[in-house]
Parts: structure tokens; C-alpha cells; sequence
């Protein structure tokens, strides 16, 4: 135990000051060097080595009264701390509990959180960092909701659910990995990102909500998983920059909603799968305004549109037999089998272009 020189007591604490540390009981100001001296063995600090402390003693970075937390639930932050670390035992961050702490600048959540309830940090327009557990399962609605600092967020693997408009107006968010655990991307999940520049959507997830990245103006590449099953309607919609669109290779339906991919001129190439079955040319002009198309690929069988459907393309029919001498080609040459894109770094199992992750 650390003993006050002056008044005795213990309540020696650290504060905001680099090298300085206070006593809660009496204000008395002391040196790192003070406080090396009292863990060597000395009991109390030099009467040569004391200095007042200022009028205002600093509080702890963070205190326990500054939470407010029933039954594992934390119902609200009341503290002035702008780097957060949420004590152990909380199991849930409920609905509001950050919600509008304008200048929280970064917020640690404890191993057993599960669960980020409705608006829980919505409006925290400074936080530029958030730590999410292992173990965390639901991020619930508007969660992060105009966290416009916010540039990155790494997913645990546990995460299954993304509620709607979770991440609305996070208009730094430049990269996200969503995790693999995630089947379902929510209605306007991310909508008005307008920083995002890529999104690798995970193999399991069989639905992508209405307009899920609408106005996600700095989006250039999305790479759809194999078991989509529908696309919302208006779910990329002016997403100004996205240039390219690949179905993957398994997808052999997909219903695609009016709008989907309106993304005005930059729109240009799309990509179909060997495996794709069905194409309904009406419903393919409302989601992807097929004249602004430049390049289409398609494999060539019965059931696949004709050129003219594609009236200002260059149409490339693929031969299956072509198709995996052309991957055989790339693997060779250390590309991506699917688009022929570099793998970014020496160590990186990414593609540049299409963000499919390196299979050989």
C-alpha cells in the first residue's frame, strides 16, 4: 500500500498527465519518480519531493459510478472520460446507453457481451474506435447510427445479426470484414457509407436488405457470396462509383429487386456464372439499367440472353472448357483465378479487384 506523506492516506491515483499522480484524500501532487521510490519499499514520499496538487483533483480515467448497470445490462454512461473501457460482468449494452456522447472518442467492450441494443451509440459523431468482443452475437438497430469518426470495425466471428441502419451515416467507415457467422445483411445496414470503398460480402449470407449500401458514393467493388438468394431492392442504389458486379460461381437463381444496382454511368461490367439458370430480362433491366452496361460475360448455353438485350456491351460468351484453362492460367502467374487480379502485399490472401479471398 502507497502512504501519503501529509495526510496518510492510500488513494494514491494516476491522472491524465503523463509521469504525475495525485492523492484522492488530500491533493498532494507526485512524480513518477515519487511513486518508483514507494514500490522499492519506501513507505512515504520525501518531504523534499512533494508538491501541491492544482485545486481541481483529476478524476480516474473511468470510476464505477459512472455506470449504470441492472441485472448485466449497462442502461447508461454517466462519466466524462472520452476513452471508455466498460468494467467486466456486463453481458448487454442497452438500447441509449452511449447514445448522443458526442465526444467519446474510443469505447473497449469486456469479454461476454452479446448483445448492442437499438441506438446504444447512435450520434457518438467523435468515436473513432470500438473494441467488440468474441463472443458478441446481435448489433442491434441504428446502433452506430452517424458515428461519423468511425473508420473501421473489426466483426468477431459470432456475429449472426446486423439490425437495420446499424452502421447509417458512418460517413468514415472506409473497410469492413464482415464475419463469416453472418447470414443476413439487414435493410439500410449501411446506408450513406460514403467513405466505403469495398465490401466482401461472407459465403453464408442468403439475403441483402433493401437499399442495405444506398448512397455508398465511394464503392467500387462487391463480391456476392454463393448462396444469395435475393437482393432488396434499391440495395446499391447510387453507389456512384461501383464499376463492376460479379455473381458467383454456384448462384443459380437470384431475385433481384427493382433498382438494385441503379449507380448512374459508372455501372459497366457485369459478370454471370456458369451456373446460373434463370434470367428474367425485364426484371434484369430494372435492377441494373442494362444499356449503361459496357462489358457483360456470360457462359454459352441455352437459357442465356441474347447480345441484343445488352444493346451498348461487349458480350463475351464463355466456353466452360476456356474458362478453367484461363484459371489454370492465372493461378500460374500468382492472380486471382476469377478476375485476374492482383493479391495486395506480400503476405495478402485478398483480391485487389473483386475481394474474393485466395483459394490455392
Amino acid at each position: 500500500m502507497l502512504t501519503c506523506k501529509v495526510c496518510g492516506g492510500s488513494r494514491i491515483i494516476s491522472t491524465e498527465e503523463i509521469d504525475v499522480f495525485v492523492c484522492r484524500d488530500c491533493g498532494c501532487q507526485y512524480s513518477l519518480i515519487d511513486v518508483q521510490r514507494m514500490t522499492q519499499g519506501c513507505r512515504t514520499i520525501p518531504e523534499s519531493l512533494l508538491t501541491r496538487a492544482r485545486a481541481a483533483v483529476p478524476t480516474p480515467a473511468v470510476a464505477s459510478r459512472d455506470f449504470e448497470i441492472v441485472g448485466g445490462v449497462l442502461k447508461a454512461y454517466r462519466g466524462q472520460a472520452l476513452d471508455v473501457t466498460v468494467p467486466a460482468g456486463v453481458a448487454a449494452i442497452g438500447d441509449e446507453a452511449f447514445k448522443d456522447l458526442k465526444g467519446i472518442r474510443s469505447v473497449t467492450l469486456p469479454d461476454g457481451v452479446t448483445e448492442i441494443g437499438k441506438h446504444a451509440f447512435a450520434g457518438c459523431e467523435r468515436l473513432a474506435e470500438i473494441r467488440l468482443p468474441a463472443g458478441l452475437r446481435k448489433i442491434g438497430v441504428d446502433a452506430f447510427g452517424n458515428c461519423r469518426a468511425l473508420q473501421h470495425i473489426d466483426f468477431p466471428d459470432s456475429v449472426a445479426e446486423i439490425g437495420a441502419c446499424a452502421f447509417f451515416q458512418c460517413a468514415s467507415l472506409q473497410s469492413i470484414e464482415l464475419p463469416e457467422s453472418l447470414t443476413r445483411i439487414d435493410n439500410r445496414a449501411f446506408v450513406s457509407c460514403v467513405a466505403l470503398q469495398s465490401v466482401r460480402i461472407p459465403d453464408r449470407v442468403t439475403a441483402i436488405g433493401e437499399a442495405a449500401f444506398r448512397d455508398c458514393q465511394g464503392l467500387q467493388s462487391v463480391t456476392l457470396p454463393k448462396c444469395l438468394r435475393t437482393i432488396g431492392r434499391s440495395a446499391f442504389i447510387n453507389c456512384l462509383s461501383l464499376r463492376s458486379v460479379t455473381i458467383p460461381e454456384g448462384v443459380t437463381e437470384i431475385e433481384i429487386g427493382f433498382c438494385a444496382f441503379h449507380s448512374g454511368s459508372e455501372l459497366q461490367s457485369l459478370w454471370i456464372p456458369d451456373s446460373f439458370e434463370s434470367w428474367d430480362e425485364e426484371a434484369a433491366d430494372k435492377a441494373f439499367f442494362l444499356h449503361v452496361l459496357r462489358k457483360v460475360s456470360l457462359p454459352r448455353r441455352r437459357g442465356m440472353p441474347d447480345a441484343s438485350v445488352f444493346p451498348n456491351a461487349q458480350v463475351e460468351y464463355r466456353d466452360k472448357a476456356e474458362e478453367e484453362q484461363l484459371r489454370l492460367q492465372r493461378r500460374r502467374q500468382g492472380l486471382c483465378e476469377f478476375c485476374g487480379g492482383a493479391f495486395q502485399g506480400l503476405f495478402s490472401k485478398t483480391c485487389s479487384r473483386c475481394g474474393r479471398k485466395k483459394s490455392y
